[in-house]
């Protein structure tokens, strides 16, 4: 492509697309000398970047462009509305027999693929191609005066492909360590922060 070059003393490769050049490019770099000529072929992926106003709603479907890029849904499209929003459901854990399965509270989300997981704190930070953070937090607490100082913990329980964008999009799934009724009252919140 145009916007790519190679220095000839060092054979580094330097170039910056523009907008119009995302998707795949296949370079092929030959190198000639007296006794023989060697070549290599690669792909570089040209990833888009979402340059609209975070706060805004480009497709008016009354969520922010910011959340619709962390739940991995076009900003630019009202018809991804429904695929990017929280589901909160019952997960049921399997017990050694003879125990019944115990029932959790758990809330399951759409997040952009190759961030970072925390296990320590369940965080998960994920950069956007335009360099920007986003930090995913899921919390839950048995009282909402007490979230600030009491937040209650919570397991990854399982993390799938995205059907309808599996390359870049996962399905997150946590789930309530305590089981529905201890406490009698459980909250779950997703926090999703840009450049923290």
């Amino acid at each position: 492509p145009a916007w790519l070059s190679i220095e000839p003393g060092t054979g580094i490769i330097t170039g910056t697309p523009t907008a119009g050049d995302v998707g795949v490019v296949t370079v092929t770099v030959v190198r000639s000398h007296s006794f023989s000529t060697e070549s290599q072929t690669f792909d570089i992926t040209v990833l888009g970047s979402p340059a609209l106003p975070p706060l805004d709603d480009e497709d008016n479907d009354s969520i922010i462009n910011m959340l619709e890029v962390a739940f991995g849904t076009d900003p630019q499209a009202a018809s991804s509305v429904a695929d990017g929003l929280p589901v909160v459901s019952e997960f049921s854990v399997p017990n050694p027999f003879p125990f019944p399965p115990t029932r959790h509270l758990a809330i399951s989300f759409r997040r952009m693929k190759g961030g970072n997981m925390n296990f320590g704190t369940m965080a998960y930070t994920w950069v956007s191609p335009a360099g920007d953070t986003y930090l995913y937090q899921v919390e839950s607490s048995p009282d909402l005066l007490l979230w600030a100082t009491q937040p209650g913990a919570l397991l990854q329980e399982s993390v799938a492909d995205a059907n309808d964008d599996p390359d870049n999009v996962e399905i997150a799934t946590y789930r309530t360590i305590a089981p529905i009724g201890v406490p009698s009252t459980q909250y779950l919140r997703l926090s999703i922060t840009i450049n923290p």
